[in-house]
């Protein structure tokens, strides 16, 4: 399972390097996705998971300097709503690979 988590983890490190060069005008959290996908697609929810919580840690760090919060604990309440993405983004591509998986078993 560690082996298929290496380009997602790698995948995930890239994006929270583009967004801190980026800024937080230029809000790419939404590509995040893409390294959830695969995680789960490749190992399953519980590295999706794993994959999520490294994302809004790579989130958080690269905008925890340059951020239009005014408190902290809006900050925080912006990382759960992403964490909350992520978590669907997981639980959908799992129920994707789930009914492909229960497709083949049919034919």
């Amino acid at each position: 399972m560690w082996v298929s988590l290496l380009l997602p983890v790698l995948l995930t490190l890239l994006m929270g390097w583009l967004d801190d060069i980026t800024g937080w005008e230029v809000s790419l959290f939404i590509f995040y996705a893409f390294p959830i996908i695969l995680a789960v697609w490749w190992s399953g929810a519980t590295a999706g998971l794993i994959i999520s919580a490294l994302a809004g840690v790579a989130w958080w760090l690269a905008n925890e300097t340059d951020h239009p919060y005014e408190t902290q604990l809006g900050y925080a309440w912006a990382l759960m709503n992403r964490e909350f993405y992520f978590c669907v983004v997981v639980f959908a591509v799992m129920a994707v690979r789930n009914r492909q998986e229960a497709d083949e078993a049919h034919i």
